[in-house]
């Protein structure tokens, strides 16, 4: 493939890429234009950008398993989106990419993506069931902040960081269970049901040991 020298041939691409409803250049779905409820991705598309951002009727979408990268904002503030499968073959979900999705109530994060970048999911208040599959490594500043319908995850062998206020307000969050031992930030679980110890109501670690040694649940390392 040559290099594109200059943005008028880029811009001649793009035009012969466009669809009715479908704004792409490049394998780039830059734009959406239709007005349906229920958008299907044509197949060759391989990154998604912000081409749905703040279209409130969408309750449904269908992601070719062409797509590598969903990109920053694709899907932000789709408050009527209540289903998305996340095709293995996904390397990227970027920063926001569903933020403010407040109908989403599953979601399966394939093994193919590595990081979940900031916000990318935060404010998703209906999120019931979460599951990330053995290969996801890293859980970005704020992911998963204030999805307070979350009562149990499971964070896989494969995990290496979960980073500040992952999983910050997560008011409905009462169980986690890991099978590795992670990288977590501090603030990770800030503000969720999961950190109070059920015996003195004192703070527990990640592991279920209650920091106060006094506690009869306290266990030492």
């Amino acid at each position: 493939m040559s290099v594109l020298q200059d943005t008028s041939d880029r811009r001649n691409i793009c035009d012969k890429s466009k669809s009715e409803d479908f704004e792409i250049c490049v394998g780039v779905l830059q734009k959406y234009k239709g007005a349906a409820i229920h958008a299907e991705i044509p197949n060759g598309v391989v990154a998604i950008e912000a081409a749905f951002k703040g279209y409130a009727y969408l309750k449904s979408v269908v992601i070719p398993n062409s797509v590598e990268q969903i990109g920053k904002d694709a899907f932000q503030n789709c408050a009527a989106l209540a289903s998305i499968v996340i095709p293995d073959g996904v390397k990227a979900i970027g920063e926001n990419a569903f933020s403010g999705c407040t109908s989403l109530k599953t979601l399966l994060i394939p093994s193919s993506v590595k990081t979940i970048a900031a916000s990318a999911f935060s404010g998703c208040t209906s999120l019931e069931e979460l599951t990330l599959s053995n290969g996801v490594e890293v859980i970005g500043t704020s992911a998963f902040q204030g999805c307070k319908a979350l009562k149990r995850i499971s964070i896989p062998s494969s995990m290496k960081k979960i980073e500040n206020a992952a999983f910050l307000r997560c008011s409905g969050l009462k169980k986690v269970d890991c099978a590795g031992r992670p990288e977590i930030s501090s603030s990770a679980f800030d503000y969720t049901s999961y950190h109070r110890c059920p015996e003195c109501n004192g703070g527990l670690d990640f592991f279920d040991r209650c920091k106060n040694p006094n506690c009869k649940k306290y266990k030492k390392y």
